[in-house]
């Protein structure tokens, strides 16, 4: 499911799927928004309570990318780690392709084709 927010002078979009994926290579092409503090972010949700910040954009050039653990209600405490970059050009100045190639052990982060970050998530 995909909606978009009408009468704005910018737009909102939501995706949702009923289907599970799991390791592979994602990808969302964004143009992020001319306005200070708002987050433009792309995001997955895992089964068991994770999840990864592919991207979460903010006017002019900076990318947080994350991953978050939350826990049900009253089993435990949130946990989180996550870095930042800061580019060079105004990122709301054109389209970036933000991806997230995810294995089994790893998760690499990557903004228009090239890897910013990488993180393994299980020992070797």
């Amino acid at each position: 499911m995909i909606r978009a927010m009408r009468g704005w002078n910018w737009n909102r979009a939501d995706g949702a799927s009923k289907s599970t994926y799991g390791d592979g290579f994602f990808e969302a092409r964004i143009k992020i928004a001319d306005i200070k503090g708002l987050n433009n972010a792309v995001w997955l949700t895992t089964a068991d309570n994770f999840e990864i910040d592919i991207a979460e954009a903010r006017y002019p050039s900076y990318v947080h990318l994350g991953l978050q653990y939350w826990p049900p209600a009253n089993a435990g405490q949130h946990a989180g780690m996550g870095w930042g970059a800061t580019f060079k050009e105004n990122l709301a100045a054109g389209f970036h392709d933000v991806e997230l190639l995810r294995t089994p052990a790893d998760l690499v982060y990557e903004i228009d084709g090239a890897p910013i970050a990488a993180v393994r998530t299980l020992a070797p």
